[in-house]
């Protein structure tokens, strides 16, 4: 399996990343990722096939979060050195600060891409023909939206319809209805190559956590 495949943090990822950047460990707030301007009002790419999952697994980035209770004693050296180190740190409730700091793809473990390798296992999208015309949803500064009518079978089950969505410095993402209320979020790559972004929590102690990304790429 290729787990640890370079991946330029590109505007594709700006919202896998930003879900990640929270209160706690699945809490989200957003990360900012620089990348080349994303073209907004080009036709859709038409999706076609089934995409697999056949073991590439690409870094994205890692997330360390620490909490400090400033009622412990070495608190204040703690959040110190944890702001000089590069840390946006914020006062979450009273006394407790949350400190996170974004790292490249090179500090995801490689534990963490064999995980999400084996959650991955068996993954696969179907798209079949489109029964209609794109349908323009919205057409803003910042976002295009189409509706998509096309059969097909995805992570949460069969759809006949799908959301298209491109921003601006963001990713080209994709919406298939399914189970729950979100369905399956899938980024598009290109029309040979879709992603799933998928996230480890990997606990150093009571104070640190990590959150390591990256996306399981299922092609055809």
């Amino acid at each position: 399996m290729r787990y640890r495949e370079r991946m330029k943090l590109t505007p594709l990822f700006v919202l896998a990343l930003a879900s990640l950047a929270g209160c706690s460990a699945d809490a989200a707030t957003e990360a900012d990722v620089a990348g080349d301007e994303l073209a907004i009002g080009s036709a859709p790419i038409a999706l076609d096939g089934t995409y697999y999952f056949e073991g590439e697994v690409k870094p994205l980035g890692r997330l360390t979060v620490d909490v400090v209770d400033m009622r412990m004693s070495d608190a204040a050296d703690r959040l110190a050195d944890l702001r000089s180190s590069g840390a946006n740190c914020a006062l979450v409730i009273s006394q407790t600060y949350r400190c996170t700091k974004m790292h490249g793809a090179s500090a995801v473990a490689d534990a963490s891409l064999e995980a999400i390798a084996a959650r991955s296992a068996g993954l696969s999208v179907t798209f079949g023909a489109r029964t209609g015309s794109p349908s323009l949803v919205t057409d803003a500064d910042s976002l295009t939206e189409w509706q998509i009518p096309q059969n097909g079978t995805g992570l949460a089950g069969s759809f006949d319809r799908y959301t298209y969505r491109q921003l601006r410095n963001g990713p080209t993402k994709i919406v298939l209805p399914g189970a729950g209320d979100l369905g399956d979020e899938l980024l598009v790559e290109d029309a040979s190559r879709i992603t799933k972004w998928e996230r480890k929590v990997v606990t150093e102690g009571r104070w640190r956590w990590h959150e390591d990304m990256a996306v399981a790429v299922l092609a055809r």
